[in-house]
Parts: C-alpha cells; sequence; structure tokens
C-alpha cells in the first residue's frame, strides 16, 4: 500500500450489449434494450498509486497526458463494437474483421487508419467505429480501460482501481486487489 491519487475524465460513446438476456422474474421483458445501438455521457475515474513520492507527488496529473490522449482516440466519440457481434456484417458489410481479429490478438481495438476501398461516407461512418475483442458492458470497459492506462504510465506508478460511469447512476469497478 502506498500514496493514492486519482483523477476524473469525462466523454461520450456509443456501443451495443448484443449477447444479453434477462430473467423475466426480476425484469418486466426478456429482452435488454441495450441491445440496440445506443450511446451515453461517460464518466471514468483512475486511480493511481506509488510506494514512493518523487517530488512530493504519486505523479504529475500532466503525465496523465498520454492516457487522455488514448481516451480520446479510441473512446470518446466513438461506437464500441465487439468484434464477436453478429449485426457487424449487416451493420458494416465493408468490416474487414478477419483482419480486425488477427490485429486485437496483440492489441485491445482497432480503428480504420486509410480510406483504402471505402467510399467518402463510409469512411466517416467505419472511422467512428472501435472494434473491441469483448461485449463492451460497463464492466469489461472498465478492466479495458484499467488495462490501458497502466500501459502508459510512468515507471513506478500504477492504476489500482478504475470506476467507469456508464450514467450518472449506473457503472462498474474493476480493480486488481
Amino acid at each position: 500500500m502506498g500514496h493514492i491519487i486519482y483523477k476524473e475524465f469525462h466523454g461520450c460513446f456509443g456501443h451495443r450489449v448484443w449477447n444479453q438476456n434477462l430473467e423475466e422474474k426480476f425484469a418486466d421483458s426478456t429482452q435488454c434494450t441495450c441491445r440496440h445501438l445506443h450511446g451515453h455521457n461517460f464518466k471514468t475515474v483512475i486511480y493511481l498509486e506509488s510506494e514512493k513520492l518523487v517530488n512530493g507527488m504519486v505523479t504529475d496529473f500532466k503525465h496523465l497526458g498520454a492516457f487522455k490522449k488514448w481516451l480520446d482516440r479510441v473512446m470518446d466519440h466513438k461506437t464500441l463494437m465487439d468484434i464477436s457481434d453478429p449485426m457487424i456484417p449487416v451493420m458494416l458489410p465493408k468490416a474487414k474483421i478477419e483482419e480486425a481479429i488477427l490485429e486485437l490478438k496483440d492489441k485491445l481495438f482497432t480503428i480504420p487508419e486509410t480510406k483504402k476501398d471505402l467510399t467518402e461516407l463510409e469512411f466517416e461512418l467505419y472511422a467512428g467505429i472501435v472494434f473491441v475483442n469483448f461485449v463492451p458492458t460497463a464492466e469489461n470497459i472498465s478492466k479495458w480501460i484499467f488495462e490501458a492506462v497502466n500501459t502508459l504510465l510512468p515507471k513506478g506508478v500504477r492504476c489500482t482501481k478504475v470506476e467507469f460511469w456508464e450514467t450518472q447512476k449506473a457503472g462498474a469497478i474493476y480493480t486488481n486487489e
């Protein structure tokens, strides 16, 4: 255990939870409305820890700039789509899912980098989609952010917990404790 600091980030994202069926005795319907493509204003709070303080700090909050750039590039105003979502061939017929699956073995996401084989409008659509290798639930997104932030921190600093608020009233926490 050491010193802990935290920082809050905000943004907007879209997603679709395609694999969920509700238990009728706990809900008014067995179909989850999250199966529809929809969006949220999110908040995420990351908690950082260090055994030693450097210049009286766990780390300078400016060291979170790389994480903020990552968050802006891969999540803010983007739509997260699980590469296993059966709706992709219908919604995004030019998605190269086989290539995305190969890329995602080593990466957490993929974004189209070029306009190759896409019209201007198609590129605009595809540039807003981030393919991930998980169903984009609050629980999975909090773990995804946890893993990402831990790759973007100075030596001796580690993320110990991520809170991900999908709405003002609902969210998930991922921690390594």
